[in-house]
């Protein structure tokens, strides 16, 4: 099986990596989006809350007006770097390594998939067409990918609350 924390969810017929014209898509639509991306972080959590109710235990004592500024300076770090993926492991990686810490499993990566997908069709509206969509999917498995390699390299100990 995957090691906990580990995403296994792979797209049918997906390489693992994305074609120059993915990562245009994205970047594209980031630009269109990134105006809103405050509105897009608070639907995005608001909606992994509603498919992922469990999730708010992660969250139970987190500013979460700064934790969506987390959020989306590290979507805006991801699609600068999506070209450029060895570039971008180093960072992924190790948050990766920390949300291990946080508790997170291969689960609840599918939901926050779920949740972001939604969250860009609700923010970019006709926009976010069929391709966009797969291009978004791939992105977000790449990020996954990478950050299930940082939750490998970090022994999974239980979570102590003090």
């Amino acid at each position: 099986g995957t090691p906990s924390g580990h995403p296994d969810t792979v797209l049918p017929g997906w390489t693992g990596s994305m074609t120059p014209e993915s990562e245009q898509l994205v970047q594209q639509s980031w630009s269109l989006v990134s105006q809103r991306s405050m509105a897009l972080a608070e639907r995005f959590y608001g909606r992994l809350f509603e498919i992922a109710p469990e999730q708010q235990r992660l969250f139970a004592v987190t500013d979460m007006l700064n934790q969506q500024r987390k959020f989306i300076a590290m979507l805006q770090e991801i699609v600068r770097r999506i070209g450029t993926p060895d570039q971008l492991v180093p960072e992924v990686a190790a948050l990766g390594a920390r949300h291990v810490g946080y508790g997170v499993t291969a689960k609840d990566y599918a939901v926050v998939g779920e949740a972001l997908i939604w969250a860009l069709e609700q923010e970019l509206g006709p926009a976010m067409t069929p391709e966009l969509r797969q291009a978004w999917k791939e992105a977000y498995l790449l990020t996954a990918r990478l950050m299930g390699r940082g939750a490998d390299v970090r022994p999974a100990a239980p979570v102590t609350e003090d």
